[in-house]
């Protein structure tokens, strides 16, 4: 069969199966991506945010696994309430951490200055001297820490809980809700 045959037959079979089933879910399609999109859109985009990136991370290292591809990424992981800025620059001058300049600056994006005293916490996300403050903002985002923590991932405890009373945290202007998650957050001992 040469080719101008074959494409006519299936050119014939194209326009027969228009009326088709086929036809009217191969029309639908775009239009089905396009609402798919305008969703991912409204949602403030498909992709994690940070704070996701943190808290899955949270639950990751709560469950006993290691660092994820995300905590993975930087040298070192602080954890504090709102003062991140000040805390952060004494826990990292006791380890030697070399973010004295980054912090100078703010941080990467200038995210560790002007930061909201209602937040549930202030992660500090270190890579080469330069750090990145991040808020949660979220109840579920919340820690307990019993003191400001800077470490490796790897050198993190987590251990994920559920708050049975209502209880105001140490340090926070809010009250935890009963059934509130929130993550206890501790560094590896060097024996």
């Amino acid at each position: 069969m040469d080719r101008s045959k074959r494409g006519h037959q299936m050119c014939r079979r194209f326009v027969a199966s228009r009326n088709g089933e086929t036809y009217r879910i191969l029309r639908r399609f775009p239009l089905a991506v396009m609402f798919a999109l305008a969703g991912c859109a409204l949602l403030q985009g498909c992709e994690r945010s940070e704070e996701q990136h943190i808290v899955a991370e949270l639950d990751r290292l709560s469950q006993g696994d290691g660092p994820g591809k995300y905590f993975a990424g930087f040298d070192y992981v602080c954890f504090d309430y709102v003062t991140a800025r000040e805390e952060f620059a004494t826990v990292a001058e006791k380890k030697s951490i070399p973010i004295a300049q980054s912090l100078a600056e703010c941080g990467v994006g200038r995210s560790c200055c002007n930061m909201n005293s209602e937040v549930a916490g202030v992660v500090g996300l270190i890579k080469d001297g330069a750090i990145r403050c991040v808020e949660l903002q979220k109840a579920n985002s919340s820690f307990l820490t019993d003191a400001p923590i800077c470490a490796k991932p790897s050198e993190l405890i987590v251990t994920r809980g559920t708050f049975t009373t209502r209880v105001h945290p140490p340090q926070r202007s809010w009250v935890a809700m009963v059934g509130q998650t929130y993550y206890e957050i501790k560094e590896k001992t060097k024996e």
